[in-house]
């Protein structure tokens, strides 16, 4: 027998061993940008708080702040009555986290804003069953939500045509430049308005 080779014994009860590996954490794999995002977040029971203008405002200083905050790359938005597209690419590669600063500053600007224009009907429809973990008496938009991946200009393309057509399709407008809550001025007249993109298409 060779000096390193194993007696027929020996194979049998490595063969028959269980292999025990160390217990180790995994590590997290580092976080990239990756592809762009259209995702679509749903009021609270599609309630249609931005209907409101100051409502309308607010969510746009709040994603103005998250933004300056937490830089990400925005593409393209608009903001319905009941529900809102945008099209962005997070630094980090992670949407749910991004989406959670947005909806959380919103939501409290918003309520905010309510309770100073007396709107307890609102108010009302907002308020929760019960609070949650920390005390959030109301829900202003809902916690799930779509994301789309966007892997070839095309579909890029695609969504911010569709984003910029929206509110045509919601009969709120008949030409997409009328409608004040959608990123077409931002891109097409280069307004910045109400917030600027990061990225205009040729």
């Amino acid at each position: 027998m060779a000096p390193n080779q194993l007696s027929p014994e020996e194979v049998l009860r490595t063969r028959s061993s269980p292999t025990i590996w160390p217990c180790m954490k995994k590590r997290p794999h580092p976080a990239t940008p990756g592809p762009l995002h259209f995702v679509t977040v749903a009021t609270h029971k599609r309630i249609p708080l931005f209907r409101s203008q100051q409502l309308c405002r607010e969510f746009f200083a709040a994603l103005t702040e998250i933004k300056t905050r937490f830089p990400f790359e925005l593409d393209a938005y608009v903001l319905l009555p009941d529900h809102l597209h945008l099209l962005l690419r997070p630094s980090d590669g992670n949407v749910s986290r991004l989406l959670q600063k947005i909806k959380s500053l919103a939501a409290r600007r918003i309520v905010e804003r309510l309770k100073a224009m007396g709107s307890h009907k609102t108010l009302t429809s907002l308020k929760k069953a019960t609070p949650g973990r920390r005390s959030h008496r109301f829900q202003v938009f809902q916690q799930s939500f779509r994301d789309l991946l966007l892997e070839s200009p095309w579909m890029v393309k695609q969504k911010i045509d569709y984003i910029h057509k929206n509110p045509i399709s919601e009969r709120l407008v008949e030409n997409v430049a009328d409608y004040p809550w959608s990123s077409w001025r931002a891109i097409h007249e280069r307004s910045g308005e109400p917030v600027p993109v990061d990225s205009l298409p040729v």
